[in-house]
């Protein structure tokens, strides 16, 4: 078969089933409620101290009907002594041999800052093996940087390729663009990360806050919004407005992908 075939032949191929979404967001903007509105059963590794109670409020409330499991070991970080990404690590390499990506429909870590800052820890824990002082708990230096860019984009495009749904919540913070000087609210990450990150996923959605006589009314930003950096590749084309309900499930529904609960596959039982 020619490259022109073989070219052909994966175009024809039907579209992803899964789609990757970093969900950037001030703090108590929602992002981890919003979490809870995609595909189930939904995987939630935390790196928020407390960070679940939103998730559960959701189920113990009947808000939602979607199977949750949360891991919160890796909550608990000293950064002067740090476990947590190598206890992720450990623990991803298992679910991922056990096929667990494969039955599940979305997956979470939440937050991505803190998950940075786990990778953070882990470098400056590494680089004083073998010295007489450890640098762990102290600050990144410019050498580290780079070792943190590698590391952390070498993470999130494997778990972007995951069978899944991925989602990523970060922080938001405020840049000034190098070419026109004017500001920019972009994901809270150091140096080339903030440019580096958000072109690994599918979705870059900003949650958007605006205070009402009725309450607040949150609302899902998914295209470039005056300071408000957010693009989308499923809803392209005007199948997303602007602004869209906080809701993935209905995302997924709109852009035509699978918004269901992954069925479970029941055990086959033995013949007596």
């Amino acid at each position: 078969m020619s490259y022109l075939k073989n070219l052909e032949y994966a175009a024809a191929q039907p579209q992803e089933e899964k789609a990757n979404f970093l969900l950037i967001g001030s703090s108590g903007s929602g992002k981890t409620r919003l979490c809870g509105t995609a595909p189930g059963p939904i995987l939630v590794h935390s790196f928020d101290p407390g960070g679940t109670k939103t998730l559960r409020a959701m189920l113990a409330q009947g808000t939602s009907k979607t199977k949750m499991f949360f891991d919160t070991s890796f909550e608990r970080e000293d950064a002067a002594k740090p476990t947590a990404y190598k206890m992720w690590e450990s623990c991803f390499r298992a679910l991922s041999k056990e096929g667990v990506f494969n039955q599940i429909g979305t997956y979470v870590i939440d937050s991505g800052t803190r998950f940075i800052e786990a990778i953070s820890n882990e470098i400056l824990k590494q680089s004083g093996v073998g010295k007489s002082k450890s640098r762990a708990g102290e600050p990144l230096q410019l050498q580290d940087y780079q070792i943190q860019q590698l590391w952390t984009t070498r993470v999130l495009t494997e778990l972007t390729n995951l069978p899944c749904n991925f989602i990523f919540t970060a922080h938001i913070e405020m840049t000034r663009d190098e070419v026109d000087g004017r500001m920019y609210a972009t994901i809270h990450a150091s140096g080339k990360l903030k440019i580096k990150l958000p072109l690994l996923f599918d979705e870059v959605l900003v949650l958007k806050n605006k205070e009402t006589s009725a309450g607040t009314q949150r609302t899902l930003i998914t295209s470039v919004d005056g300071k408000l950096n957010a693009r989308t590749r499923i809803g392209a084309e005007g199948i997303f407005a602007k602004e869209e309900p906080p809701d993935i499930r209905a995302l997924l529904k709109k852009a035509g992908y699978p918004y269901e609960d992954k069925i479970e596959e029941k055990e086959e039982k033995e013949d007596v």
